[in-house]
C-alpha cells in the first residue's frame, strides 16, 4: 500500500501536465489501477487488448500511454502504432519487459518517456531488510517450532555489524543502504562500473568495488548480497559464476 501511495503521488504530479485522454495498457484487475488519479480533466482508457481499445470512441484523442506490467506488450506496440503519443510512462521503474518497444518505436522520436523511478524504493528497501531478518532471525525455525508446538531456545544472531552488498547502486539500492546503515548499523558495499564514490554516496557506502576487477571480492566480503541490476543480456547469469 505504501508503494502504491507513492506511485499515486507521482501520477498526480504527472497528471498536472498530462493530456486529457490517457490510454492505460494493463490487466483489468491490476491493483495499481486503484492509484490512478481521479479528475474531471483526465479520462483513462483502460484495456489489455486492441479489440477493447478500438471500441473506445475517444481512442483518437489519446495523447499519452501508461504501461502497467505485466500489461500486454503486443497491445502496447499496436496501440502506439495506431496513436503515436506525446508521452509514454512506465508504471514500474524497470523497463526490461518493454526494452524492445522502447528501442524500436521511441528511441528516435520526440515522445517524452518517463518511468516509476523512486516510487517503490522505500517499499523494496523494507522488503530487502525483511529478507535479511528472515534468515538472520531464523524465521523458518520459529515457524517449524510453532507447528511442532516446540519451545527451542536457539541462538538468534543480530544484523548489526554485518555487511550488505549491492549489485548496482540506483535509487532502490540507495534507499536500502540508508535503511541498513542508519536503522540496523550494517556495513554497506556496492559493486559499480565506476568505483569512485560521490559525496552523497560516501555517506551511504563504506566501500565501493570495481565491477571489472572486484566482483568476487564483494561476494567474499558480504553477509548479504542484493541484486538490483536491470535485466539485460549483459547481466544475465551475472551471479551464477561470481
Amino acid at each position: 500500500r505504501g508503494a502504491c501511495q507513492s506511485s499515486r503521488r507521482e501520477l498526480w504530479k504527472l497528471a498536472a501536465m498530462a493530456p486529457r485522454t490517457i490510454a492505460v495498457v494493463s490487466k483489468p484487475d491490476h491493483p495499481a489501477l486503484e492509484v490512478l488519479p481521479s479528475s474531471d480533466d483526465i479520462k483513462f482508457l483502460i484495456a489489455n487488448d486492441m479489440s477493447t481499445f478500438s471500441s473506445f470512441p475517444d481512442l483518437d484523442k489519446v495523447e499519452a500511454i501508461v504501461w502497467i506490467p505485466p500489461g500486454n506488450v503486443e497491445t502496447l506496440v499496436a496501440l502506439y502504432q495506431k496513436v503515436p503519443v506525446k508521452w509514454f510512462h512506465s508504471f514500474s521503474a524497470g523497463v526490461d519487459g518493454i526494452a524492445g518497444f522502447l528501442k524500436d518505436h521511441l528511441l528516435e522520436t520526440d515522445t517524452n518517456v518517463t518511468n516509476g523511478k523512486g516510487a517503490f524504493s522505500h517499499s523494496l528497501a523494507e522488503y530487502t531488510m525483511a529478507a535479511c531478518l528472515h534468515f538472520n532471525k531464523k524465521i523458518p525455525v520459529l515457524q517449524a517450532n510453532k507447528q511442532a508446538h516446540k519451545w527451542d531456545q536457539y541462538k538468534m544472531p543480530v544484523v548489526t555489524g554485518k555487511s550488505i552488498g549491492f549489485l548496482g547502486f540506483g535509487d532502490i539500492a540507495k534507499a536500502t543502504a540508508k535503511m541498513a546503515k542508519s536503522a540496523f548499523g550494517m556495513k554497506t558495499y556496492a559493486l559499480r562500473r565506476n568505483a569512485g564514490k560521490s559525496q552523497a554516496d560516501a555517506e551511504l557506502l563504506d566501500h565501493t568495488f570495481d565491477l571489472a576487477t572486484e566482483k568476487l571480492e564483494l561476494f567474499k566480503q558480504c553477509d548479504y548480497v542484493v541484486s538490483i541490476l536491470p535485466g539485460t543480456p549483459e547481466t544475465r547469469h551475472f551471479t551464477s559464476t561470481a
